[in-house]
């Protein structure tokens, strides 16, 4: 269940958008956004912006919203241009606003996008002493040992293999 509709309607996103940035935007371009996620660009006079909605399930205590933002807000002003900047969010109804990084979705894997991820996860390791690194919560199926990783593979597997094919 969303706390807005699954696929909010045009107007509804530019309220949410007006609500968070403060402005009415001059354009709304859905741009994707997996199962637990919607995303928009939002165009407005300063820029462009990305609008995020996030899902809430029944029974599902995890605040998606509140640990992408608290992370964020750690990670954006230590490490620029590798993640988006937090600008606003409205935890009553699930949509935060950020930083719009412009960049192509990757279709084929090359050794810099390795390169360029690994690079990454080193940065992100200098931060773990910071104020706050502590405070932030492990991500849902976060695996902190091979063990733990060959397990979750193994059980993700087992759940498909449960699954009868729709379409072969």
């Amino acid at each position: 269940r969303w706390r807005v509709m699954v696929t909010p309607m045009p107007d509804e996103v530019s309220v949410l958008a007006q609500r968070l940035l403060g402005s009415r935007p001059d354009r709304i371009v859905p741009v994707g956004g997996g199962g637990n996620n919607r995303i928009y660009r939002v165009d407005t006079v300063e820029g462009p912006v990305a609008l995020k909605g996030y899902r809430v399930d029944d029974g599902d205590d995890r605040d998606r919203l509140g640990q992408e933002w608290a992370a964020l807000t750690l990670i954006s002003p230590r490490l620029p241009d590798s993640v988006p900047r937090p600008i606003a969010r409205d935890r009553a109804s699930g949509w935060a606003a950020y930083e719009w990084i412009a960049g192509d979705k990757v279709e084929t894997v090359s050794d810099s996008d390795i390169d360029a991820a690994v690079a990454f996860v080193r940065n992100l390791q200098t931060l773990r002493n910071e104020p706050g690194a502590a405070d932030l919560r492990l991500a849902s199926e976060a695996c902190l040992s091979m063990t733990e990783l060959s397990t979750q593979i193994g059980r993700r597997l087992g759940r498909l293999a449960g699954i009868e094919p729709i379409d072969r």
